[in-house]
Order: structure tokens, then C-alpha cells, then sequence
């Protein structure tokens, strides 16, 4: 297998059982057929004489009604399978098939829940050092090995997000009162930490115009997300005694999991799964600005045993090693020791998350020698989950990478990934 290149996802067209009703297909059928129709009338018209262009064609784009239906058809096929857009076909959605029988076993490809098959758990006993508040063993749902108290010391979702959306209401009124040549920091996905001068405000959109030096020409827009409040000493001054203060000196009482999982969910309006060129590959993209420091996604595959904890081996597999690697997580269940934030320690007891066969839409993330995101420990509440983080700003439209490490290089046979400082087989 070439270097940097994932297994080949089979891309089929969009079926008729992946709806409700026959008719839906039918009429996204027809709709696909009419961007086509639009897009060769398009290039018929470039190519006409002036004379010619007098017979304008019948129509070159889709109304409002038909894009709103477009819209709705493409968010139930996110809900029923997940889907790549197709370069060569208008960016129109392909199935993405998922290799294994998940369907069949698990009833699903696919969900925002892990999922635990008790026969990889049966027979393998309790392991004396583990501890923390299992509710049966063996276990046969994900909870029973990822609840943990809630004053574990991994970084919680929730309390995050809470912390986030302050905020975001106090840069949001920051950026409101700036003024036309005041001098702020930002975040840039390509040159990190940037000082700039205000150009111009758009309220409405919540986007800045700002320009590398006072009066300059050039000017660069980005949104309000970007804005580095904590440098500011408006920021400082205004909000004394009310800026956010670190989560993890909170007691937790997180307990909308729910709405976490629901806005998992709707993971389609902030990123795309796009292919290739000649659809061999798949890769995800941001839709929308991801701001440095953010949770963005979450790890989700069939929760499996490591044998070694037991002194045993792991079930042989046909699976070549890159795959396992990549496609392959750790996560320590039950209440973990006392250690750094966030990463395992000496005696902790860890499972295997894999989403070769059931996943989320996480698992066509590529590998990045200079990753913009990367996994770790968290939980939600009381739950245990592995997290993608954003590590800097990401534009609309830059591609999510992560770190697969040097065992994935190594067993990969090199990397291409083609950053500026790509590691190929080096440590």
C-alpha cells in the first residue's frame, strides 16, 4: 500500500433503502439530474456566439424550494449513512461503505454511542487492580467500564463548553467596540499568534477586516472566534471578576450527555467527508472556522478487551499493522490513578476503541505531520470518552489532521502527507 494512503472506502452511489420512502430518492434522483442538465447549459452558453446567447437556455440554477429540498434530502442521508461528496459529480453525496458486517452483527454502521458485544468480554475476570463504580462485570453496555467519578481529572466536555460559550459572549462584545486602526491579536491557521489593525466590522456576519500594519492596503477577513481575547486590556479591565475561570477548579455537574450526542449528530454542518479525485481516498474537512482548543468531535467504535491485561493474547487478525495502529485507540476504563492530566499512568487498566467497522465520521480524519487536531482523554459528567481537540485555528475549507504517530509511519511503509516538515520514517 503507497505511503500516507488509506484502505480503499468503497464510494457506491446513494441507494433507494437508505430513505423512507422510495418517492425521496426518486426526487433527489431527479434534482441531481437537473444540476447536470444546469451545468452543461452552462458550458453550452460560455460556448455559443453573441448571437446564439439570445436563446437563453432554460435554466442554469435550482430554485429556492429545490435548494431547500436539496439541503433536507442530503441532512436525512447523514442521518441514515455516512457520505462522501463526489469532485467529479457537483459535490454530489456518495455511500460510503463501511468493510466488515457491522450492519448485519450490530444492526448499525455507524452512531454518536460506542458500542460493547459481551462475547469479547465473557470468561476474562475482573482484574484485581481495577477499580471505580463498574456496575456488572463482565460488562455488556459501554458504561458499565467508562463511568468515572466526577472529580477524575480528565478535562469534562461540559464544563468546557460552558467555559467556551462565556467566552464567546465577551468576545463578541469585545469585537463589537473595537475601532477602525485599533490594534489586536488573533489567531491565523498559517502564521499562529498575529497582531493586525481593524479595518472594518461586520456585526452581522461576526467577521473582522483587519490589515498587517495601520492604514495598510492589504487586508485579511476573520471571524470574531478568532480574536485572542486574553491578550486584550479591554478584556482585562471590563470583565475582572467575571472572565472565565479554569474548569477544572469546579466541582462538575455535567449531566447533558444528551445534548452532546445530539450535537454529534449534526457533525455535517460543521465538516465534510469529501474524495478524491479518482475516489480511492476520503478526507475530512472543516465547513466552518474551528477556533484553537476546542472539542470538535469525539472517538466512537466497538469497545474491545486488551488480552494483555490478562496475560493473553489478542485474537489474530488479518488486518494489515498500519490499520490496527490507526484505526486503533487506548482508553483506560474504570477510576484511573493519580497522575498527569489527561494521559495514562503506571497501572491503569485501558480498553480498545475500534472504529475500523463501526465509527463516526472521525475515523477518515488523515494522518498530519503537522496535525491541526489531536486526540485525548475527556469525559462528559461521569462518562469517559476520547476527544478531538483542535490544537491551533482552522480555516473554513483546511482538511483535519492528526498525529497516527510513528508506529503507523513505520508500519505504513513512510508518509507523503505533504507538509513542509514531513517525518517520512523518522522518529
Amino acid at each position: 500500500m503507497a505511503a500516507n494512503q488509506a484502505p480503499v472506502p468503497l464510494l457506491v452511489p446513494v441507494g433507494v433503502i437508505g430513505f423512507c420512502h422510495p418517492g425521496e430518492m426518486w426526487r433527489l434522483t431527479a434534482l441531481h439530474n437537473l444540476a447536470r442538465q444546469a451545468a452543461n447549459e452552462v458550458l453550452q452558453r460560455q460556448n455559443w456566439s453573441h448571437a446564439q446567447q439570445i436563446l437563453t437556455p432554460r435554466r442554469f440554477v435550482f430554485s429556492i424550494p429545490e435548494v431547500a429540498e436539496v439541503r433536507r434530502l442530503v441532512r436525512f442521508m447523514h442521518s441514515q449513512f455516512l457520505c462522501a461528496v463526489n469532485p467529479n459529480d457537483f459535490n454530489w453525496p456518495l455511500k460510503i461503505q463501511i468493510p466488515g458486517n457491522a450492519q448485519v452483527r450490530y444492526g448499525k454502521e455507524f452512531d454518536v454511542k460506542h458500542i460493547l458485544d459481551a462475547n469479547d468480554w465473557a470468561g476474562l475476570p475482573r482484574p484485581a487492580q481495577l477499580a471505580g463504580p463498574l456496575t456488572r462485570w463482565p460488562p455488556t453496555r459501554p458504561e458499565d467500564i467508562l463511568t468515572v467519578p466526577r472529580d477524575s481529572p480528565e478535562m469534562c466536555i461540559g464544563c468546557n463548553a460552558q467555559a467556551c460559550k462565556a467566552e464567546t459572549l465577551m468576545m463578541e462584545e469585545y469585537c463589537e467596540q473595537l475601532q477602525p486602526d485599533q490594534k489586536i491579536d488573533f489567531d491565523s491557521a498559517e502564521h499562529g499568534r498575529v497582531q493586525g489593525y481593524v479595518v472594518a466590522i461586520d456585526t452581522r456576519m461576526q467577521h473582522l477586516r483587519v490589515s498587517s500594519r495601520r492604514g495598510g492596503s492589504r487586508t485579511l477577513e476573520i471571524p470574531f472566534s478568532s480574536v485572542r481575547l486574553s491578550d486584550n486590556d479591554w478584556y482585562d479591565n471590563v470583565f475582572t471578576g467575571t472572565k472565565p475561570v479554569d474548569v477544572q477548579d469546579q466541582p462538575c455537574t455535567c449531566v447533558e450527555l444528551d445534548r452532546w450526542r445530539e450535537q454529534q449528530k449534526d457533525w455535517h454542518r460543521r465538516f465534510e467527508i469529501r474524495a478524491n479525485g479518482n475516489l480511492t481516498d476520503v478526507f475530512v474537512v472543516a465547513v466552518k472556522p474551528v477556533k484553537h482548543n476546542r472539542p470538535i468531535g469525539e472517538l466512537i467504535g466497538i469497545l474491545k478487551p486488551d488480552h494483555s491485561v490478562w496475560g493473553q493474547q489478542a485474537p489474530p487478525t488479518p488486518r494489515p499493522q498500519a490499520d490496527l495502529v490507526r484505526y486503533r485507540q487506548r482508553m483506560i476504563i474504570g477510576t484511573r490513578n493519580q497522575g498527569p492530566r489527561g494521559g495514562p499512568n503506571q497501572g491503569d487498566i485501558e480498553c480498545i476503541v475500534d472504529n475500523h467497522k463501526f465509527c463516526n465520521w472521525t475515523q477518515f480524519i488523515r494522518h498530519g505531520c503537522n496535525p491541526n487536531a489531536e486526540w485525548m482523554a475527556s469525559r462528559y459528567g461521569d462518562i469517559r470518552m476520547i476527544v478531538l481537540v483542535s490544537l491551533r485555528v482552522i480555516d473554513a475549507g483546511e482538511e483535519i489532521r492528526v498525529d497516527h504517530g510513528y508506529a503507523w509511519r513505520i508500519a505504513n511503509g513512510g508518509c507523503n502527507c505533504g507538509a513542509v516538515d514531513c517525518r517520512g520514517t523518522q522518529p
